[in-house]
């Protein structure tokens, strides 16, 4: 099962030439308007009661 901590974060990867750089980036939550599309009972499946609760932002 994927963490949800992992979820909530990007890792953003750049070069400058001589090596890797890499840092996190938190992800804004879900947007309503996305979050609506999908089933609640398929969201159960990846997200924790708390964000499905949450319904997405706006």
């Amino acid at each position: 099962m994927m963490s949800n901590e992992w979820r909530q974060v990007n890792h953003i990867s750049s070069f400058d030439g001589e090596k890797v750089n890499v840092r996190k980036q938190a992800l804004p939550p879900m947007p309503k308007e996305l979050f609506e599309l999908f089933d609640v009972h398929e969201l159960e499946k990846y997200m924790t009661p708390e964000e499905v609760s949450k319904g997405g932002s706006n």
